[in-house]
């Protein structure tokens, strides 16, 4: 993997982890300087380094270390993880929810979708609305 590839990732992830170079060094025990020379690609972290900063970011070693473009929905995964760890576990549980009902009403033919919507009311009464209309307008581009 090259340096500055390596580095562009340690940089999105720390940045979605809401971390400023000094915290993830203070986390890694390595200094900011550091950080900073490698999310430039200045350096080249050993792998101890790169466990320590995966684990810091919430990241997979093979994520960070891979060159593949095709791992943007890895990216989207890790995206997604970074947010989620900051929530709690009753919020977790809320977009969990969220998600299974989605996939169920993505599931259903379009005269079953409106009907579904109503699953969503659960959560919060007062998205539903918001949700319907979020719903038929993605419904609309899929169809």
């Amino acid at each position: 993997m090259e340096a500055d590839s390596l580095g562009k990732k340690i940089r999105r992830l720390r940045i979605n982890n809401c971390l400023s170079q000094a915290r993830l060094a203070e986390a890694v025990d390595v200094s900011t300087n550091y950080i900073g020379q490698i999310e430039r690609g200045d350096r080249t972290p050993s792998l101890d380094t790169v466990i320590a900063l995966c684990n810091a970011l919430h990241a997979s070693v093979d994520y960070v270390v891979s060159d593949d473009i095709s791992t943007r929905d890895d990216e989207i995964m890790t995206d997604i993880r970074a947010q989620l760890v900051k929530l709690t576990p009753d919020e977790k549980q809320y977009f969990y929810h969220m998600i299974v009902s989605y996939i169920q009403l993505k599931k259903k033919t379009p005269e079953h979708r409106k009907g579904a919507l109503s699953s969503f009311s659960m959560f919060n009464p007062l998205l539903f609305p918001i949700i319907e209309k979020c719903s038929l307008l993605f419904f609309s581009f899929t169809s």
